[in-house]
């Protein structure tokens, strides 16, 4: 289980840097932080405790990596809406100059 913690988080994590709707790969791996503690709960009473701790880790770690998607994403809007913006605004001074 810990392992699947590991690979889903980096995966959602990967996915929200490029699929757009970024804020449901971001709740997906908070989800699986969640199933890293499960793991470990599970596990606690065993000596295998080490892979679960380290999925823990992982997928917290990949929280921030999710969230640095999402304010890539933004930004790129961001930045699309303006250059679009001053095409449209050069796109305006030129008609104006042909009339």
């Amino acid at each position: 289980m810990p392992i699947v913690a590991i690979a889903l988080a980096v995966i959602f994590s990967i996915l929200a840097w490029f699929v757009s709707p970024t804020w449901l790969f971001i709740i997906l791996t908070v989800l699986t932080v969640t199933v890293a503690v499960v793991s470990l709960v599970f596990i606690l009473k065993s000596s295998k405790k080490l892979l679960s701790i380290i999925a823990i880790g992982v997928a917290g770690l990949m929280i921030f990596v999710s969230i640095g998607g999402l304010i890539f994403q933004i930004s790129q809007n961001s930045s699309d809406s303006t250059s679009s913006s001053k095409t449209s605004k050069v796109a305006d001074k030129d008609d104006d100059d042909k009339k």
